[in-house]
């Protein structure tokens, strides 16, 4: 009976023993495929996702998804080349000019009934385009970038207003810019495919003043010489962004190596991803924009300048808010207040288009025609009886003294 119970057990243990062996090699054997079948849709991913390498060619939204977990280093060496000839075509977009660079912009003539120039971003430059077509009689000049922040919009008006002679100039506000007013370059922010142009920070120094935090690199061919002749200059940027870009991101930085699996770009897409919303978050909730030293403070101060460098060239400076989706009055809020007390004239499309009804938005985040031709017909009726009323004062006062010079000043509130 012993022995009969002992090779029971021994029969047990042997076969308790094979099915373990069993499972394991069954587990050794899925692991495998599953490896294989990973690294032949890894290459499959690398080889069919590829970024064009004809520099004309823009990316498919395929390739750029596939792409967008580079490290920042070789993102942006897809987009700059070692010479402009090699440059893709959003290289040059959003760079602030250099004051010798810009061009004159016209004041109206006796052949154009007004002058108008605008400053933002491309919902700026939609507004522009469509007043172009509700009156041609009017000169329009659009300068801006891809969801430029208000301090990139600041220092591009700051480049260009010695020169801008138009008679009225707008300032475009895109909510969902603002909490990049904490960066110094716009590629620290967008995740997929960005831009690669800078621009400077403004903060209120200890005596409340605006100070600008002015980029190490703030032209195309700098940053060209960072990516490939000065190891060097690349590092001091990307020193001076861990100090004073909110949006810096060490994982986006390094691990180059990360570059050459489509499955581990992913994964720092994603990673990414959640570090710029944690942002987002540190100054904008649901509830509105967070109470920040560096936010509603900072973005009075510029447009209060604004305004006030306006005024002070004759021309009629106008605000104007773009609420974006999904919230309906976050900008109004942030910003009504300071326009009010410092008597700035705006328009804010929350009340023609809210922000909360995706009714009024395209696909990509713009809105749709018929809310960008409201918001054109708003903006120029409020011009053009501002400016009517602004005439009408100036031939009233000649009239009546022929000697008096032209201070008009067009900072009122709105109605």
């Amino acid at each position: 009976m012993r022995s009969e119970a002992s090779n029971s057990g021994l029969n047990r243990a042997v076969t308790s023993g094979r099915a373990i062996n069993r499972r394991l090699r069954d587990t050794a054997i899925v692991s495998l495929w599953t490896s294989l079948f990973l690294v032949l849709f890894d290459f499959a991913i690398n080889h069919v996702y590829q970024v064009p390498k004809n520099r004309l060619a823009e990316p498919t939204p395929s390739q750029i998804f596939f792409n967008a977990g580079n490290s920042l280093k070789t993102t942006l060496r897809t987009m700059v080349g070692p010479d402009k000839h090699s440059d893709r075509l959003i290289a040059p977009a959003g760079w602030v000019p250099r004051p010798s660079d810009v061009a004159t912009a016209q004041r109206s003539t006796s052949q154009a009934s007004l002058s108008i120039s605008f400053y933002g971003m491309s919902f700026t430059d939609h507004i522009a385009n469509i007043i172009r077509t509700l009156d041609h009689s009017i000169i329009v000049n659009s300068y801006g970038g891809p969801a430029a922040p208000p301090n990139r919009t600041y220092a591009d008006y700051l480049a260009r207003y010695q020169t801008d002679h138009s008679d009225v100039v707008v300032f475009g506000i895109l909510s969902s810019s603002v909490p990049a007013m904490g960066t110094l370059a716009a590629f620290t922010r967008w995740v997929d495919w960005p831009p690669e142009c800078t621009y400077p920070r403004y903060i209120l120094n200890d005596r409340h003043q605006l100070a600008a935090i002015n980029p190490i690199i703030s032209n195309l061919d700098g940053l060209r010489n960072a990516l490939w002749r000065k190891p060097e200059l690349w590092n001091a940027m990307l020193d001076q962004l861990s100090k004073y870009d909110c949006y810096y991101d060490p994982m986006r930085i390094d691990y180059s190596a990360l570059d050459r699996s489509s499955l581990l770009r992913l994964a720092r897409h994603a990673l990414v991803q959640r570090h710029v919303q944690a942002i987002n978050a540190k100054f904008e909730n649901e509830a509105g924009f967070i109470n920040r030293p560096d936010l509603g403070p900072v973005l009075s101060e510029i447009v209060r300048q604004f305004a006030q460098r306006a005024n002070q060239r004759h021309q009629l400076p106008i605000v104007l808010l773009f609420q974006d989706q999904p919230y309906r009055d976050h900008l109004d809020r942030l910003m009504i207040p300071a326009l009010q007390k410092s008597d700035i004239c705006f328009i804010t499309t929350s009340q023609i288009a809210p922000g909360n009804d995706p009714a009024n938005f395209v696909a990509d985040g713009h809105f749709n025609h018929e809310s960008d031709i409201r918001i054109a017909k708003t903006l120029l009726l409020t011009i053009k009886s501002r400016v009517d009323a602004a005439k009408f004062l100036k031939h009233s006062t000649i009239a009546s003294n022929p000697s008096s010079a032209d201070h008009r000043d067009y900072s009122q509130d709105n109605d």
